[in-house]
């Protein structure tokens, strides 16, 4: 069956420095690695009862990943939810606590001193080996590990290429050629979403809103020498966030400031916003989001077309800007991370814990980490021996990934 939940923002009563505040958080996290629930798909079978069931949840569906471990693991049912509109790491952290999580732990933010006591330490199981050790070490907690990353993929912006080749002007080299070019749409009512806006976030969660802001910062430091050295200080604990990224709001304020972003769900309670429908329908000019983001777009905007309700748009990425000396930048991150849950541990449970770490032997092979990427859409994968020879950079960005930014 499929359902869907709805969640509601928390209010901000202390309008942008309540917001800043919450999404730091996010962003200490993000900083170290730049370098979902109740929707069921369960399958309810007789067969189910003759195998051992692992679970797991994810904001998106996984339906060749499952074909695949169970055509590797007969002997395994492996059962995902999938809740499409609910922040996944809250609910999963919720459901931990309760004591009824899922026995694969998926996560969209990495472990932390609280989350890492709710799953299991992987240290010494010979998959996880088979990672690149920087990724790790920055998923560790007290030199434990507890995550492993899924596939990635590269973070930016999404541009309506189309609405800027009919407007006869280039796409943006800087930060303020992009907000120029916006105010300009703005102002000729062009690519207007309902709300009056021309830029948007693809999910206004703190997760995008943190990764955002994290890109925002790297042309201009985490991608030079100072901001190297800062973040060695960092995660010896020896750096201070204060005085240093503030700098990562300035766009981020300056597209509040001239009203080209929608924030209201960020002051107030509703339900989630996807933008893809907006960029879809040539209903907003550019938004931040993944590789993955930009295939839906594309997805969207196809089915409008043959709906009849909008005209045919070219959509490429476009990285993060710096200024006229630095570098131009796309981050690339997990989906996810995948750990173990701490009650598997428990008297009783030996048989699924030895099926969750056959599927977590799975995920960590070569096949594996293509069922995933093509379920997701994603581009790259942190296996230290995965074959890359068919990787090809997401339309927009191949100078910049060339590049090695």
């Amino acid at each position: 069956m499929n359902q869907e939940r709805n969640w509601k923002l928390p209010e901000n009563r202390n309008g942008g420095n309540e917001m800043k505040r919450r999404v730091l958080a996010v962003i200490l996290s993000i900083a170290c690695l730049t370098s979902i629930f109740t929707g069921c798909s369960l399958k309810k079978s007789n067969e189910s009862k003759k195998k051992t069931v692992v679970t797991l949840v994810y904001n998106q569906k996984l339906n060749n990943f499952e074909k695949y471990v169970e055509s590797k693991l007969p002997d395994v049912d492996l059962q995902w939810e999938h809740m499409a509109s609910s922040p996944l790491s809250t609910t999963i952290k919720r459901r931990l606590k309760a004591g009824h999580g899922p026995d694969l732990v998926v996560s969209t933010q990495p472990a932390d001193e609280e989350s890492s006591a709710d799953v299991l330490p992987l240290d010494g199981y010979e998959f996880s080996d088979r990672y690149e050790s920087t990724m790790l070490k920055n998923l560790t907690v007290n030199e434990r590990l507890y995550y492993l990353p899924m596939p990635g993929q590269y973070n930016c912006y999404v541009i309506n290429k189309t609405l800027f080749e009919e407007a006869g002007l280039s796409l943006p080299k800087n930060n303020r050629e992009l907000v120029s070019d916006l105010e300009y749409f703005r102002k000729k009512k062009i690519g207007l979403s309902d709300t009056g806006h021309v830029f948007g976030i693809r999910e206004m969660t703190n997760e995008n809103i943190g990764t955002f802001l994290a890109g925002c910062i790297t042309p201009e430091f985490l991608g030079n020498a100072k901001g190297v050295k800062w973040l060695a200080a960092y995660e010896k604990k020896e750096g201070k966030m204060t005085g240093t990224w503030e700098k990562a709001f300035s766009l981020f304020e300056q597209l509040q400031k001239k009203d080209l972003m929608n924030l209201e769900p960020l002051r107030k309670q509703g339900n989630l916003i996807n933008n893809t429908i907006y960029m879809g329908r040539g209903k907003m000019i550019a938004a931040y989001g993944s590789s993955a983001f930009l295939e839906e777009c594309r997805q969207m905007n196809e089915k409008e077309v043959k709906a009849g309700t909008s005209k045919k748009y070219e959509y490429v990425m476009l990285p993060f800007l710096g200024e006229k000396k630095t570098k131009n930048w796309t981050l690339t991150l997990p989906a996810g991370y995948v750990g173990l849950n701490s009650a598997l541990k428990k008297e009783g449970n030996e048989e699924k814990m030895d099926a969750c770490l056959k599927v977590m032997d799975i995920i960590s092979t070569q096949k594996g980490q293509e069922a995933l990427m093509k379920d997701l859409r994603l581009d790259n994968s942190y296996l230290k021996q995965f074959d890359r020879s068919d990787s090809k950079a997401p339309s927009g960005l191949e100078s910049t990934v060339k590049d090695g930014y």
